[in-house]
C-alpha cells in the first residue's frame, strides 16, 4: 500500500456523507503514488487502497487528485488539458463529489 493514497484516505474519510451514495465504484489511479477505490453502492461510501475492478477509473497524479477534492483544480480542466482521464462510466467519475460534504 502506498503512503500517499493512506494519507489521502485518511483525510477524506471525515468528511464522507453518512447517508450518501453513488451506486458504483470509482478507482482513482495515481501511479506510483497507488490506488484510491471508493465503493458508494452503499452508505456510508467505503474507501480503501485496493486496486479492484470499478465502474470507473481516474488516471491522474495525486496533486491532481487532491486538488480536485478541494476544489482548487477544476475536473472538467484537468481532463480538457491531460492532467486526468477518465476510463469507463464518465458520469458516475462526475459523481465522486456527491460522497463527500461541501466544506
Amino acid at each position: 500500500m502506498s503512503e500517499v493514497a493512506e494519507q489521502i484516505i485518511a483525510g477524506l474519510k471525515p468528511h464522507l456523507i453518512e447517508d450518501a451514495t453513488i451506486n458504483g465504484t470509482i478507482k482513482v489511479d495515481m501511479g506510483e503514488a497507488g490506488t484510491i477505490y471508493f465503493d458508494g453502492r452503499d452508505a456510508p461510501a467505503n474507501i480503501t487502497a485496493s486496486d479492484e475492478p470499478a465502474d470507473a477509473t481516474m488516471v491522474c497524479s495525486a496533486e491532481t487528485f487532491t486538488g480536485i477534492m478541494k476544489g482548487e483544480v477544476d475536473g472538467i480542466r484537468a481532463v480538457m488539458t491531460g492532467k486526468l482521464a477518465v476510463k469507463g462510466n464518465m458520469v458516475l467519475a462526475g459523481k465522486l463529489g456527491n460522497l463527500f460534504a461541501k466544506s
